[in-house]
This record gives structure tokens, sequence and C-alpha cells, in this order.
């Protein structure tokens, strides 16, 4: 401990000294905390721009892998079992982006409105930055399971929907070779 004061016998200069010293570490806390809990905001942020940037995506390839299923059905009958691999190629991507789509519950966050309780009302500001930090980390985390899965998901659907394109290209030259 750097120092070693009784209260009841401090010197008026002691006292201020302590005071001073005091208000310097709350302060150097306060900016501290305040650096991690704006950092923490924005790193949360930036993960649900994440989720939103892969649920376009799944939006994207369903709609394409829609018009495919369109596309295969103009192929000429003689490539009717080409048809149904790439309207069940298309059908699989869909599906998997749907299941890619669905709202999915994200941890157990604090409440803004719990904020107001007096538990937590009358603590000091470090301490209810703390609290909403630590539950950032948490809904962080949860964050980060979900872009994984989502992610694996879309890594699926561009991989069937690339297979569909390839066989779908296949079979127009290939059906066009032979037409002639």
């Amino acid at each position: 401990m750097w120092f070693n004061f009784n209260l009841d016998f401090c010197s008026e200069l002691e006292l201020l000294i302590l005071l001073l010293l005091f208000e310097f570490v709350m302060e150097k806390d306060l900016k501290n905390i305040d650096s991690i809990y704006n950092y923490t905001e924005s790193h949360v942020k930036s993960l649900e721009e994440s989720i939103t940037r892969i649920d376009n995506r799944f939006n994207t390839f369903i709609g394409f892998s829609a018009v495919l299923i369109r596309l295969c059905l103009d192929l000429p009958r003689e490539s009717f079992f080409l048809q149904i691999v790439l309207c069940l190629l298309c059908i699989s991507a869909i599906i998997v982006g749907a299941i890619g789509l669905q709202a999915k519950e994200v941890g157990n966050v604090l409440h803004p409105s719990a904020l107001m309780e007096d538990k937590y009302f009358e603590e000091d500001e470090v301490f209810r930055q703390c609290l909403i930090i630590n539950d950032k980390i948490e809904l962080i985390n949860e964050y980060e399971k979900v872009i994984q899965k989502k992610g694996k998901r879309l890594n699926l659907i561009i991989s069937l929907f690339s297979i569909a394109v390839i066989l779908y290209g296949i079979g127009i030259i290939g059906l066009g070779y032979f037409s002639y």
C-alpha cells in the first residue's frame, strides 16, 4: 500500500493528497471502463452487421435457386433426369437457406429496465458499465456461435447452388451439342 494513513489523525494536506489520489484512480478507471465499453459496443454492432450480411446472402441464393428451378423446367424433355437432379439441388438450397434465416433467440441479456431497479440504480457508474459489458460479452459469444452456424449453412447453399449451375450449364451445352 502506498500510504498508511490513520484518517483520525490526518493533516489537511495528507487528506487532500489522499482525495486527489482517489479521484485520479477513479478517473483512470472510468476512462478504462469507457474505452472497454465503447469497444465492446462496436464489436456487438459489427457482429450484428455480419449476421445481416449473411442473411442477405441467404436471401440472394434462395432467389437465384428459385430462378434456376424455373430455368430447369425449360430444358428439353430428353433431360428429364437432369431436370429432377437440378430441381432437387435447388430445393435443397432453398430449404437450407430458409433454415438459416430462422430467428434464433440469443442469450439472456440484462434488460435496460433492470438497471433502474434500486440494487443497480444506486451503484456507481463503473459497476453499471461493468455489468453491461459482461452482458455484452455473453451476447458476443452467442452472436459468434450464430455466425458460425449461419456460415456453415451459407457454404452448403453455395455448394448446392454451384453444383446445380454447373449441371445446368452441362445440360445446355451437352443437349445443344447432341441436338445437331
